[in-house]
């Protein structure tokens, strides 16, 4: 964490759109605490937080977009999922793509696959980008706020953070380690 107080430091703004492009609820939350220090502004830091962040999900769903429907069937073959699985999916993203987007994004713990199958289900970019910018600027204001308000215990929220994205992600791979070794061993 040294590493990053250092980049910041050095490289302000510019440091915030790299490190929010890579890891944006940290750097959100030393942004804000840098800002009730007077070293950022904050309404610039918001800005750029947002942009950033914005950008990396752009990234993200254009990685399905255009990668996708290469990788998405090799996957669905390890997985042993049927094609018509995958179809019934995209059209459950069509139907229900805000929330899917809205909770995927305030969470953070899903974001990353759900932004990547929007793209892959070709979800219509007007609607993501809609979405996925409400609620890029809603969770930039609440990092931030945290930061600012709460900075001088950034450490602890940012283990909150880490200890429920790991949660998180236990809690979504254990379901889908048995779905991956119920089918393999149907297939036996």
């Amino acid at each position: 964490m040294n590493l990053l107080i250092h980049f910041l430091i050095e490289l302000k703004y510019v440091a915030v759109f790299i490190g929010t492009f890579i890891e944006g609820p940290a750097v959100g939350l030393l942004s804000g605490l840098f800002a009730r220090t007077g070293y950022f502004s904050l309404p610039i830091v918001y800005v750029v937080h947002v942009i950033a962040d914005f950008s990396a999900d752009l990234f993200y769903y254009s990685l399905g977009y255009f990668g996708g429907h290469r990788a998405v069937p090799k996957i669905a073959k390890f997985l042993k999922i049927s094609i018509s699985e995958e179809i019934k999916d995209e059209h459950q993203f069509h139907q229900h793509g805000r929330k899917i987007l809205l909770v995927g994004k305030i969470t953070h713990v899903v974001g990353f696959p759900i932004l990547i199958a929007a793209g892959v289900s070709r979800y219509p970019i007007s609607k993501f980008v809609i979405f996925d910018l409400i609620a890029t600027v809603i969770k930039s204001a609440g990092i931030i706020a945290l930061g600012y308000f709460f900075g001088n215990y950034w450490s602890t929220i940012n283990n909150v953070f880490s200890d429920m994205t790991l949660a998180g992600v236990i809690i979504i791979l254990i379901p889908v380690i048995y779905f991956v070794f119920r089918r393999r061993k149907k297939d036996r």
